[in-house]
């Protein structure tokens, strides 16, 4: 008679699932991951990563909460899910909120990643969220099964300009069409 999976094995199993990019599978395994408190920090939170990545951000924002709420993570843990959630409320232009919680991470650790660039960009008034930075990596094989969010680092070297031929025709005279047209190579790359 076969044995139910235990909380760990859902766990692994959404991690897996998620790493083939089959979210909403992935999703039903870290949910039945969440009923034990030991799993359950780590399964909202990477349910939350999964609902961002399919665009469905208010329901990331609640998963995230969700995490936050258990103490079987770590403070490095705890952070980086703070900044997750972080970035997932300016993506909402929920900025208040944002930066209720990049403050909270600044007064946890001072230095982390670019919190004090967004507390000032909030503070100020300066309209727009700055874009999402991709989304760490979660290493289920560093330190055991963690799951811990490392931090991203670009494969390859982007090139600092793009290239302005091709989009009109014509190569910009002015450094204000240089710049209108390198965001529009940008956008067209991506």
């Amino acid at each position: 008679m076969d044995q139910p999976m235990t909380a760990g094995e859902h766990y692994e199993r959404g991690l897996l699932l998620k790493r083939m990019r089959i979210f909403v599978s992935a999703l039903k395994e870290f949910q039945q991951a969440t009923p034990d408190p030991q799993w359950a920090g780590k399964a909202y939170a990477q349910m939350a990563l999964c609902l961002r990545l399919v665009g469905h951000y208010d329901a990331a924002v609640t998963a995230f909460r969700q995490s936050l709420e258990f103490g079987s993570l770590s403070s490095e843990e705890r952070i980086h899910i703070m900044y997750l959630l972080g970035q997932t409320l300016e993506a909402l232009s929920r900025e208040i909120q944002a930066l209720v919680v990049y403050r909270q991470i600044r007064s946890e650790h001072s230095t982390f990643l670019d919190v004090e660039h967004r507390i000032r960009r909030l503070s100020s008034g300066v309209p727009g969220p700055i874009p999402l930075r991709p989304l760490g990596r979660i290493a289920p094989n560093v330190q055991g099964v963690e799951g811990r969010i490392l931090r991203w680092k670009p494969t390859r070297k982007q090139p600092n300009v793009p290239a302005l031929t091709g989009l009109s025709g014509a190569i910009p005279k002015s450094q204000t069409d240089k710049r209108r047209h390198a965001r529009v190579a940008v956008r067209l790359r991506s």
